[in-house]
């Protein structure tokens, strides 16, 4: 059991994020091929994983550990793209991959694990180098290749839907709804929120103001977190929730033409037929809402660029956009919702109801 502590101030800092990237998509998703927990994600998916006999897996293996506590989600961050990502980690710098060996040396000694399985000599021979960065970042990539990238397309799509579905639902019942709404097990006894399933004896975090951000991910099948950001301790806590309720939503993620989601475009398919590739491609980065700023790099085109494509979604009825100070957040619409979907979106159900 797990206990995470809100203060008034954390609660106001609460954000769903549309997803971390696809680099961290593709960490989850690898974990899941290495542990077998699998979760909704179908055995074809695993096949044709294994069957291209990746490189990258045993490498990527030490890096994590055995018990996959190294926190490499936070440490690879939020990036759109994937080449954005891969930039980051090229240039992540020694420093950094060492605070958080450390913090998990630490966090292995709390639970008495055998020092001697991590990190291993491979390990500390990349924190040692002076660019570790330049060593992860071809195998990450590679990771990404055969995990994420032929199902982008659909995989954003789902993601763009439950972030819209939280948004929503959050609007209309409140921040306890949005907490019990996360998975079956998950319970908020105010002012904290408890994981039965988390791993290991029970224990007590306080957010102390930093906040926290719930990231869904198709490859989990519970609750995971909080992380955190060690080199910045005035991020917030990051929490991922699976964003796959049921096998039929799988099927269509991992199943679909991978040739048409290739490229990475949330757009695909019939609406992209519709409406062009970018312009549904902003419409489910929309999802869940964003800036137009946001926007732009989601989708990979220039602020003036999102802003037209904004615009044209608002003036179809698809989208609102709202000022806040010095800036606009764009919203879908339920029509906005209900095209991104392909149908009437069901709503989310609240657990403990």
């Amino acid at each position: 059991m797990l206990r995470i502590h809100f203060t008034p101030e954390d609660l106001v800092r609460v954000r769903v994020a549309p997803t971390y990237g696809p680099l961290v998509e593709a960490m989850f998703g690898f974990r899941a091929l290495r542990t077998g927990g699998f979760g909704a994600v179908p055995e074809l998916w695993r096949r044709r994983v294994i069957r291209g006999q990746p490189h990258w897996a045993a490498p990527l293996s030490e890096v994590l550990g055995p018990e996959s506590a190294f926190d490499i989600f936070t440490l690879l961050g939020r990036a759109s793209t994937a080449a954005e990502g891969l930039e980051s980690v090229a240039a992540m710098s020694r420093h950094r991959l060492g605070t958080e060996i450390e913090a998990t040396v630490r966090w292995r000694e709390r639970r008495r694990l055998d020092a001697k399985r991590w990190p291993s000599a491979w390990v500390n021979t990349v924190a040692a180098d002076v660019a570790p960065g330049r060593i992860l970042a071809p195998l990450i990539e590679a990771c990404h290749d055969a995990v994420v990238a032929p199902y982008w397309g659909h995989i954003r799509r789902q993601l763009a839907l439950e972030v819209a579905a939280r948004t929503q639902l959050t609007a209309a019942n409140g921040i306890e709804a949005l907490f019990r709404s996360l998975h079956p097990t998950v319970r908020w006894h105010s002012p904290a929120l408890e994981l039965p399933s988390h791993p290991g004896p029970p224990a007590d975090v306080h957010l102390n103001g930093r906040g926290i951000e719930l990231v869904a991910t198709v490859f989990l099948s519970t609750v995971e977190g909080p992380f955190w950001n060690a080199g910045d301790p005035s991020a917030p806590a990051v929490l991922f929730y699976p964003a796959v309720p049921c096998p039929a939503d799988a099927a269509t993620i991992f199943t679909a033409d991978t040739e048409a989601t290739a490229s990475g475009g949330g757009g695909d398919g019939p609406l992209a037929e519709l409406m062009g590739r970018t312009r549904a491609a902003a419409l489910a980065a929309i999802a869940g809402g964003c800036t137009t700023s946001a926007l732009a790099r989601r989708v990979g085109i220039s602020k003036a660029g999102a802003s037209q494509h904004a615009s044209v979604l608002r003036r179809s009825g698809l989208v609102t956009t709202v000022r806040n100070g010095s800036s606009v957040v764009h919203e879908l619409t339920p029509l906005g919702r209900s095209l991104l979907a392909g149908s009437d979106p069901r709503p989310l159900p609240i657990q403990g109801d």
